[in-house]
């Protein structure tokens, strides 16, 4: 069976493509000996000639032309392979797919996506908006590469996560419950009013569920949201209070919108988390990003 060594078929390529020994070994960085001998070892293993040499250079034999139509294409697929994966690596290519959810967006992801993007501009990034649960649903499928998400995090078997930010819920009101703010409510007092929260899917809701339940209470809401950003609008509307990050209540608190309500039960930290799935392989972009969240 045939089987000359590959370098011999690219050696081969440059010399048909340039028809000049001296050439081929300038673009090969070797030697016009090395290339000849490597030619005459592949003229040994496939028992023909290939080139027919003169003073001007050198040119096809039949059975060299016959083999460099076959050859061209595979070697410049290869080597098309070999600058896709250094543009890959060196981040002058790639994409990442992100999945995250409202609260880590505001609260830390998009200040470093956006610094990200400024330093490797040739990488695409994806950004999947949707509940927690449903994004390690996505990690687990592959579908996503990475998930910046909020704890509590469920089915953590196989999952990586890198904890990379801590936060606070605070407790706020519109106009119409400003009252509130003048006193310590405790939590047992909360189902009295009507309280606005995210929906059942989210971690948030679990983690609302879980802290009622230690309490004894069941937590249960008048008004649910599918995103966090509408928080703050539905509460400036008098729609009823809720809890919010206090990064994103900040400046509707600062302009006088809403109002800060003192609660007697402190209200445990949460975390922003990165997660991937050990069982699928990342690409340079996705390990890079990973670096760049959580360095």
């Amino acid at each position: 069976m045939i089987n000359p060594n590959f370098e011999y078929y690219k050696i081969f390529y440059y010399v048909g493509k340039h028809q000049n020994l001296t050439t081929a070994a300038h673009l090969l960085l070797t030697s016009q000996p090395s290339v000849s001998r490597s030619i005459k070892n592949l003229e040994h293993d496939l028992s023909c000639r290939l080139f027919v040499r003169s003073k001007k250079g050198v040119t096809f034999t039949p059975e060299g032309a016959l083999l460099y139509s076959h050859i061209a294409s595979a070697c410049e697929s290869i080597f098309e392979g070999e600058k896709a994966l250094s543009r890959a690596l060196h981040l002058e290519s790639g994409a990442v797919a992100i999945g995250t959810t409202e609260i880590a967006i505001h609260c830390y992801l998009l200040e470093k996506l956006a610094s990200f993007h400024k330093a490797h501009p040739k990488v695409t990034l994806t950004i999947i908006n949707r509940s927690a649960p449903a994004l390690i649903d996505e990690i687990k499928s592959g579908a996503i590469d990475i998930a910046v998400v909020t704890t509590p995090i469920e089915g953590e078997k196989n999952l990586t996560i890198t904890k990379v930010k801590k936060f606070r819920d605070i407790l706020v009101a519109g106009p119409a419950f400003s009252h509130l703010g003048d006193r310590v409510l405790t939590i047992e007092e909360l189902p009295t009013y009507p309280l606005i929260t995210l929906s059942k899917e989210t971690a948030t809701y679990r983690f609302y569920s879980s802290l009622y339940a230690s309490h004894e209470m069941t937590w249960k809401a008048d008004i649910e949201l599918a995103t966090a950003d509408l928080l703050i609008p539905f509460i400036k509307q008098n729609l009823g209070i809720g809890f919010v990050p206090h990064i994103m209540a900040s400046p509707a608190l600062a302009s006088g919108e809403i109002r800060a309500l003192t609660l007697s039960t402190d209200i445990p930290e949460r975390e922003i988390c990165i997660v991937q799935d050990k069982r699928h392989p990342l690409s340079a972009a996705s390990r890079q990003l990973i670096h760049w969240l959580a360095p």
